[in-house]
């Protein structure tokens, strides 16, 4: 009835757990997700910038700041120079076919003008985007017919400005100065601006000094709504004139409208972009085209006269009135200002930029899309805009890229590549498909663990009965169920699956924990066959439970560690998917496996089949048949059973004589120690950083678009973040625009941004008054012009004038920074330049009374111009859009204008945050950090290896203190020994643990690093893995040779390997396996990443925890020898043509005296008598001096005397 509830009980423990586990995985995997984002691998999280990033994202929730990038490379296919213009119109025809690409969500079709980002005025002017062909006529291919229209409204616009005051002038002379002026002609300024064919010829009347007196006088007295009459009368009678009509024939007519038309025939605007219609601004001469590539007679342009156009100043179509001219160093590969004017370049580069999914949703909701998009205004969700943007970015690189490695789509080579702000992009989509792709390879590899498994447990001998491949196969099955339970949970901790883990987790845990299932099989073994099945197992349990737990807590305290110790995601996901593999494999293989194992101790006893036939009972026999040569020590018992503790003939032939022999124990030492001695090499050179073209397949044009990237544009956009600031302070700006020039002036920030593209410079110039000369209307790139494209004239003082409300009016204040002058790419000007006779110089500022007079002239700024889209300030806005919220908790500068470049190599990379973040991060007095790519993706370079240390010391530290704990805590519950001696033996084998954990894991990170396997959170998890590994190996070792009860410590470590070398060679075995399934990946990233530094970790944690640490103990014959343990303990072996003397010694003679007896270890059971030595005699009854035949069948049985 006993053995009948065990049964029952050991039934039900084998099915409940592994039940409940397959629920929880089941529901859990259905939840889980993949992480998509690299921030959520990568990123640190606990440092300084994580912090003010988790700033950032608690202000604005879930909405995304900046734009989203899109990039794309153009190269000859057979190498050489791009500057061919053949090659330009290539890259020209493909642009245009990209910007044509649509998305279509719910039946919403939006188009580029949609969702790209436009610094000048959505669907009005075309999306912004950084080519070399704006140095060409062939720039303008995305100008369309409105966006002509709205331009030439411009030029038009600008002209009758300039021509206002002449106008009035010419009625002036006319009327009420007519008695002081000699009217000769036209204005000087009129001929000027149409050409004396249509205006006639200029006269000298404007430079007589009565006559402009007089007119001065005049219109400085005047009331404006006079000079209005003035104007339109006066326009009226210029306009007839120059017609050739009569006056009245124009009365009750839109006399602006016919002026316009009038001007747009006269300037010969009709039909004309920025590209084929030069603004006089930074271009001439005016009214010209710029350079073509295909001349009038269709040939090309020669390269010649390519290079040299592209070796001057070039301008996006507003002519560097507000958009910086085309950064050469983003858009020509090998670009220097020391290459001008250029050779040839191999490589051109455009970027393209997007709006973010709020700002489109804002953007197709608003009056400017109900008035200027080809269809009106849309409501569209957030994750509508979300899903366009993606279909975007997804569609523009597939048709920028299109046929990028096939010559029959020309001759130019195009890739691209988009950043995953706003919505996925190239990396996200990556990391997406490369976790997935795991899931195959990882089915593969359980299938072959589960039959290697099976297999490792064969037994020739008796294939039928002594066979336990069901048991190994089901006990594979059951932690594979763990592992994969585990992962499903990660979703009750909000945990994504990544990358990493999709390649690591599966494969080394199973690797790990099959360990403990092969000794919880072979544990049946080492007890007394005598026994009852209860009774064996029980003895089982006892001897591999303490180590199996032992191993188990520490290798969760090394995750435990991860977690708590690292703050990259990679890492301590790491650590708690690694804790509850742990937890959840120890509870299956303890409480479901172990009741398997008690299971088919019963059927082997009962001598039934093994492979599910255990119905089949086998007919009895007295002896097993062995195969021959199989040797070991058998013990018979009264049924003829035997306990078969031999580990085999690879034991016995090669690494039992390695153990009992000096050199080859010592040959061992001495490869460890040159293990060590090569990785302190390589631990001398430890490169860190990830090359970019790793994180993508070969022979993808990602990968290709990558390494074109690294080798001709290494640059990536950056941003300047600011916090709460004083922002109404004439301190505070001044000393953000210190901030941004010094971050400017650093080696790695590329030329070409100014400081006006700063907010609170841009927004200060606005307020200025016009009387300033600096500031006048009558300058093209003043606020108050009508030729500013960007404000269209409206400059705080003429909003004031128009409106009233708030003045917002700016001040100037003095230039005590050193900031840089105007012609400088600064904002400052000398005081002559604004009315102050001194030798100093100004700057514009704000000097607002309260936080809310700010906001309120910020939102007038921001209504009627477009430099706040020009400048992206990043500002949190109310529900109305354009007015700050207040206190200003978050402002950005640089938006889509500053780039970090020449970013070749990781050094790089560190050197230029340490340069820029000097400026920004590092200066205390104000609340500011560096943004951008670079910063999140390479930041934990700067500490990864003082990281590395770190962590590995605190996984060290936690494998010493749990050893230690546990060892003595395990050896005073058996009562083993003395207290001195336990706590001595349990510290001495913690540090050998401890040993082998740091040394697995420093010869693992220096063979990498001689490998040229960069240090990256990738390559440090492998490291880390070497301490599991490790401590799986030297726990069990070093827990079995405290409690031996050899003389020796030879002995001591004979004992403990004769039971340990199978299991530890099958964990190896399938360790190696497991990792080895990765070489198919047929990814560079996880064969160089993944697959090498874990072939490492197996191979030398095996080596050391397997080999060089038992030859280590074999020299440790001063750690005493423990009091005995419960459970049978065979302590000497038979060798072949050996015999035992009376002392237990083994003599030549091959043969056993009569009186001698084999000592055998045993704690007393309640029936047995004990000699006062605690030993119990085995008594052999043979012959006196015969021999014992090396043959087992011939061997009698052995009768235990107790």
């Amino acid at each position: 009835m006993a053995q009948l509830s065990f049964v029952i009980i050991a039934v039900l423990a084998a099915l409940i757990l592994p039940c409940i586990l397959v629920i929880i995985g089941v529901i859990g995997l259905n939840k889980l997700q993949v992480q998509e984002d690299i921030d959520g691998i990568w990123r640190r999280q606990d440092s300084d910038f994580s912090k003010n990033r988790k700033y950032e994202n608690d202000l604005f929730k879930d909405k995304t700041g900046g734009t989203s990038m899109l990039l794309g490379i153009a190269v000859p296919r057979s190498g050489g120079s791009m500057m061919k213009a053949a090659h330009l119109m290539e890259l020209q025809q493909r642009m245009n076919l990209s910007e044509h690409v649509t998305a279509t969500v719910d039946d919403i079709t939006l188009t580029y003008d949609d969702v790209c980002y436009n610094l000048a005025g959505a669907y009005q002017y075309p999306c912004f985007r950084m080519t070399i062909l704006d140095c060409f006529s062939q720039g303008g291919y995305d100008f369309s017919k409105f966006h002509q229209d709205t331009f030439q409204a411009l030029i038009v616009g600008r002209a009758m400005a300039v021509l206002r005051p002449p106008i009035i002038n010419t009625g002036l002379a006319s009327t009420v100065c007519k008695a002081s002026c000699n009217v000769d002609g036209q204005a000087a300024s009129i001929v000027a601006t149409l050409g004396q064919k249509m205006a006639g010829p200029a006269g000298t009347w404007e430079s007589q000094p009565r006559c402009k007196g007089c007119m001065d006088k005049f219109v400085s007295e005047a009331d404006p709504k006079v000079l209005d009459a003035v104007y339109k009368q006066t326009l009226t009678v210029f306009l007839a004139t120059v017609q050739n009509i009569p006056v009245a024939s124009l009365r009750g007519q839109d006399i602006d409208e016919l002026v316009s038309i009038a001007l747009r025939t006269a300037l010969q605007l009709n039909g004309k972009s920025p590209y084929t219609w030069q603004m006089g601004v930074n271009l001439f001469p005016q009214g010209y085209p710029r350079p073509s590539l295909v001349n009038p007679n269709g040939s090309y342009m020669t390269d010649a006269e390519v290079l040299a156009t592209v070796s001057g100043t070039c301008y996006a179509w507003d002519e560097g009135q507000a958009i910086p001219p085309i950064n050469k160093y983003l858009a020509l590969a090998g670009y220097s200002k020391a290459n001008t004017p250029m050779q040839e370049t191999d490589a051109v580069q455009n970027v393209f930029l997007f709006k973010t999914p709020e700002a489109i949703q804002t953007l197709l909701k608003s009056g400017t899309a109900a008035l200027h998009r080809p269809g009106g205004a849309l409501n569209i969700t957030l994750d509508q805009a979300k899903e366009a943007l993606s279909q975007f970015k997804s569609k523009f690189e597939r048709f920028f890229s299109q046929g990028w490695k096939d010559s029959k789509h020309g001759d130019v080579e195009f890739t691209a590549w988009s950043d995953d702000v706003g919505a996925g992009g190239t990396t996200r989509n990556m990391l997406g498909d490369m976790t997935m792709k795991a899931l195959p390879q990882a089915i593969i590899f359980f299938v072959i663990v589960i039959l290697l498994s099976a297999a490792f447990f064969i037994r020739a001998s008796s294939p039928l009965r002594e066979s336990r491949c069901l048991l190994a196969f089901v006990g594979a099955v059951l932690v594979i169920i763990g592992v994969v339970a585990s992962i499903g949970m990660l979703a009750f901790f909000n945990i994504k699956m990544n990358v990493s883990m999709s390649y690591t987790m599966p494969f080394i845990m199973v690797g790990i924990l099959c360990d403990d299932m092969y000794m919880l099989i072979l544990s049946v073994d080492t007890t007394d066959a005598g026994l009852s099945p209860d009774q064996r197992f029980l003895k089982a349990m006892r001897s591999v439970g303490v180590p199996i737990t032992v191993t188990s807590v520490v290798n969760f305290g090394v995750f435990l560690t991860l977690f708590v110790v690292s703050d990259l995601p990679a890492i301590y996901d790491i650590g708690v998917t690694g804790m509850v593999c742990t937890s959840t494999t120890f509870l299956m293989l303890m409480v479901s496996f172990s009741a398997l194992v008690y299971l088919d101790l019963l059927r082997r006893t009962a001598r039934r089949m093994d492979c599910g036939f255990c119905c089949i009972k086998l007919p009895h026999q007295a002896q097993e048949s062995r195969t021959a040569g199989e040797e070991g020590c058998h013990i018979a018992k009264e049924a003829g059973e035997v306990i078969n503790v031999s580990p085999g003939l690879l034991y016995r032939r090669l690494y039992q004589p390695m153990l009992r022999s000096w050199v080859g124990k010592t040959l061992v030492l001495v490869i460890g120690a040159a293990c060590m001695i090569v990785a302190v090499i390589g631990l001398t050179d430890i490169e860190v950083g990830l090359d970019l073209e790793d994180l993508y397949p070969a022979n993808t044009q990602p990968n290709q678009f990558i390494a074109r990237r690294m080798k001709y544009f290494p640059v990536w956009p950056a941003g300047l973040n600011f916090g709460q600031l004083d922002y109404k302070s004439p301190d505070v700006q001044l000393k953000m625009a210190k901030a941004w020039e010094n971050v400017l002036a650093t080696p790695y920030v590329a030329p070409g941004a100014t400081t006006p593209l700063l907010w609170t410079v841009a927004f200060a110039s606005w307020g200025m008054s016009s009387s300033i000369p600096a500031f006048s209307s009558s300058l093209a790139g003043s606020p108050c012009s009508l030729s500013n494209p960007y404000t269209n004239g409206m400059c705080a003082e003429k909003i004031h004038a128009q409106y009233g409300g708030p003045e917002c009016k700016a001040t100037l204040w003095e230039n005590t920074l050193g900031l840089k002058h105007y012609d400088q790419g600064g904002f400052c000007l000398p005081g002559p330049m604004v009315g102050i006779n001194d030798t100093k110089s100004y700057c514009p500022v704000y000097d607002f009374a309260t936080a809310e007079d700010h906001a309120a002239c910020f939102a007038r700024w921001n209504k009627h111009t477009r430099q706040v889209s020009l400048t992206a300030p990043g500002i949190l806005m109310e529900s109305d859009g354009i007015t700050p919220k207040v206190p200003i908790a978050l402002s950005k500068a640089g938006g889509s204008m500053l780039y970090v470049y020449n970013l070749y190599e990781t050094s790089d990379y560190v050197q230029m945050m340490k340069d820029t973040r000097k400026y920004m991060d590092d200066d205390k007095s104000m609340h500011s950090w560096m943004n951008g790519i670079a910063y999140a993706y390479w930041e934990q370079y700067l500490t990864i290896i003082e990281f590395m240390w770190s962590v590995g010391a605190w996984a060290a530290g936690a494998g010493f203190v749990i050893s230690f704990v546990f060892l003595l805590l395990e050896l005073t519950a058996s009562r083993f020994g003395k207290l001195g001696p336990r706590i001595y033996c349990s510290l001495i084998g913690a540090l050998l643990i401890m040993g082998v954990l740091v040394t697995s894991m420093l010869t693992v990170w220096g063979w990498m690093a001689l490998a040229k396997i960069q240090l990256s959170a990738f390559s440090a998890m492998a490291i880390l893995f070497a301490s599991g590994f490790a401590i799986e190996y030297a726990v069990h070792i070093v827990h079995h040779f405290l409690e031996s009860q050899a003389v020796t410590a030879v002995e001591r470590i004979d004992y403990a390997m004769r039971f340990l070398f199978h299991p530890t060679a099958m964990a190896a075995t399938s360790s190696f396996v497991s990792v080895f399934v990765l070489v198919f990946a047929n990814f560079r990233f996880i064969t160089k990443f993944f697959f090498a530094p874990l072939v490492m970790v197996v191979v030398v944690t095996y080596f050391y925890g397997a080999i060089l640490l038992p030859c280590t103990l074999s020299f440790m014959g001063f750690l005493p020898r423990l009091g005995p343990n419960d459970g049978l303990q065979v302590i000497t072996q038979e060798e072949s043509g050996q015999a035992m003397n009376r002392n237990g010694a083994v003599s030549d003679t091959g043969t056993m005296d009569t009186n001698s007896s084999l000592q055998v270890i045993a704690q007393a059971e309640p029936d047995q008598a004990i000699d006062q030595k605690g030993q119990v005699h085995v008594i052999v009854e043979k012959g006196s001096d015969q021999p014992i035949d090396q043959e087992p069948a011939d061997l009698d049985r052995v009768r235990v005397s107790l």
